[in-house]
């Protein structure tokens, strides 16, 4: 991480692809190699690196969010039929993300990214239309969010969990 934050990316780069290529890694590492490549833009090794952390420990929210992010990061560059692909990946984390942490509107913007994506490159109207109905219910279920949670972590201290995070008021009327 101290390389591509030293602007040497291409370094950087060259390191995280060949401690990814090792076989036997700790989520933890693997979840470092992958904000590491994603640092070096290297967004389809930075997916990889996270889905192979979410291997070792499926339930992590942190690793499964920027898993996201870096598969809209691979979209955003992809040729139409990976884009779609990528996009399909992305509704299936964002989904499982969104049964974790249902009130955090980044994560679910980031499922009508991928919805909108995948509408958008379907070249049947009949099918798309589907899918552009659940992309409408997807932004009014962000709209009706009462609040917002963002950043939420949870991590063991002395003895107990302590969970941080901020909550951001959206149609909450005071006092409630």
């Amino acid at each position: 991480v101290t390389l591509s934050r030293a602007g040497q990316t291409e370094e950087a780069s060259r390191l995280y692809t060949e401690l990814l290529a090792q076989p036997e890694l700790s989520d933890l590492a693997l979840f470092n190699i992958g904000i590491g490549l994603y640092r070096a833009e290297q967004f389809d090794k930075s997916a990889e690196a996270f889905t192979r952390a979410l291997e070792g420990n499926p339930h992590a929210p942190e690793t499964m969010y920027n898993l996201g992010q870096a598969l809209v990061a691979a979209a955003a560059d992809a040729e139409v039929a990976r884009r779609v692909e990528l996009s399909r990946q992305l509704a299936d984390v964002a989904t499982r993300l969104h049964e974790i942490d249902p009130n955090n509107r980044n994560v679910i913007m980031m499922l009508a990214q991928a919805q909108q994506s995948m509408a958008e490159a379907e070249q049947d109207a009949a099918r798309a239309e589907p899918i552009k109905q659940q992309l409408v219910k997807t932004l009014e279920l962000a709209e009706a969010l009462p609040f917002d949670m963002s950043g939420v972590v949870m991590r063991v201290e002395d003895g107990g969990v302590r969970v941080t995070g901020t909550v951001t008021n959206q149609t909450i009327a005071a006092g409630q």
